[in-house]
């Protein structure tokens, strides 16, 4: 019965596609399990169930580990999918008026990076990280009290390149950061060139 009440749900957030009435509860219910295989439509609908009743105890997803939705409103949804992941999608209409879905994947074990996609309402997808920020260079600022010679180094202590990103609930701006992969090169200088991007998400989609 369970089963049964899920798949009904499910093929629910489906139709809402098909006549526009997209919000972020059916976003999540109609992700593709590819996206987060360890989590299937059976947990995600318990999740919602929970999250719905204010309890904050999670579900144990296929990994065993304990999954929860830490915010949820109309257009958006962060998600705790592991003590070292998590989830975060961001709905917004591009300047055609069209919907779209903006995915963020982050994982910290133990360097943080995330993983950005961008997909349309039907979750074909419409672009991907490399996209986004076209060069590193745009994470990073020269401080005008520190030589080339220094930065130059600094940019170098910072390979490999690695980026987190973070989506707001109260805006459509993407923010992406530098990650310093290796500690031990963590030094002043280091973090005094590392920068971060506000990106518009109708910016990023035609």
């Amino acid at each position: 019965m369970k089963r049964t009440i899920t798949t009904l749900i499910f093929i629910s957030a489906i139709f809402n596609y098909c006549i526009g009435q997209t919000n972020m509860k059916d976003c999540f219910l109609s992700m593709p399990d590819s996206l987060c295989a360890y989590l299937t439509v059976l947990e995600r609908t318990e999740m919602l169930t929970k999250y719905e009743k204010s309890d904050t105890t999670g579900v144990l997803n296929k990994l065993q580990k304990n999954s929860k939705i830490e915010s949820l409103d109309e257009d958006y949804i962060k998600v705790s999918l592991s003590a070292a992941s998590d989830l975060q999608m961001k709905l917004f209409t591009s300047n055609s008026g069209d919907k779209n879905i903006c995915f963020v994947r982050t994982l910290r074990l133990p360097q943080t990076q995330s993983q950005v996609m961008i997909f349309d309402a039907n979750w074909s997808l419409k672009m991907t990280a490399d996209k986004i920020v076209s060069s590193y260079s745009e994470l990073l600022a020269c401080p005008d009290e520190m030589s080339e010679d220094d930065f130059e180094t600094a940019r170098k202590n910072l390979f490999p390149y690695l980026y987190c990103a973070e989506l707001g609930s109260d805006s459509d701006v993407l923010t992406v950061m530098p990650v310093v992969a290796f500690d031990i090169y963590a030094d002043d200088n280091v973090r005094k060139i590392m920068s971060k991007k506000d990106i518009r998400l109708q910016d990023m989609v035609q």
